[in-house]
């Protein structure tokens, strides 16, 4: 209202069950063409209520205050975890793309190499471990076997695999998430094992 004041009353208004009294705030708009005026619109509420009267706009720029820390603290932490979360995720699928990757180049390099003396399961393993170390993975293990074509599993060394029949390269590694408890979502580490196989060019 154009040349007026608004203030807040707060009293105690006994509730029906009991004496207690409950905290009421209650606006009144006070004109101040007259301070006389004013006070006896206010003094009334203070006889009859002892009513604290206080400035409104005071009250609100503090509550303002608080509000808008507890918004920032709740925003700004859910806008974190999701941004950690996404770039988690995004590693994770990097990781597993590395390993697969990498266990194909070696089952490739074993299956056109069984008749090279030249190719040996440690030149395997180390251009393995080379393309999977931007993974910085833990306990990294690279294992090559011939492997049963219908099941998968080992069945002898990969060099004396006949023409046709599949070489396996297995790389097993532990990978460590950047943020180690993840709310508990995630475990502190996780076991990722990639296997590719490929048919034996020789022998």
């Amino acid at each position: 209202m154009p040349g007026g004041i608004v203030v807040v009353a707060l009293f105690q208004r006994p509730s029906p069950g009991g004496s207690r009294g409950v905290i009421v705030v209650a606006p009144a708009r006070i004109g101040a063409s007259s301070g006389r005026s004013a006070r006896r619109y206010v003094e009334p509420i203070i006889n009859r209520t002892g009513c604290i009267v206080v400035s409104k706009t005071t009250c609100n720029r503090s509550a303002r205050r608080g509000a808008a820390v507890v918004e920032t603290a709740v925003v700004l932490g859910t806008f974190l975890m999701v941004t950690m979360g996404i770039f988690e995720y995004g590693r994770l699928v990097m990781v597993r793309q590395l390993m697969s990757s990498a266990a194909r180049a070696g089952a490739r390099k074993a299956a056109v190499g069984t008749a090279d003396s030249e190719v040996t399961t440690q030149s395997i393993r180390d251009s393995v471990i080379a393309l999977v170390k931007p993974a910085k993975l833990d306990n990294l293990n690279v294992q090559v076997y011939g492997a049963d074509p219908d099941t998968g599993l080992p069945l002898g060394a990969w060099e004396q695999v006949a023409y046709g029949r599949p070489i396996a390269v297995q790389v097993d590694g532990d990978y460590t998430p950047c943020l180690p408890t993840t709310l508990g979502i995630v475990p502190s580490r996780l076991h990722f094992t990639a296997i590719s196989t490929a048919l034996s060019e020789s022998n």
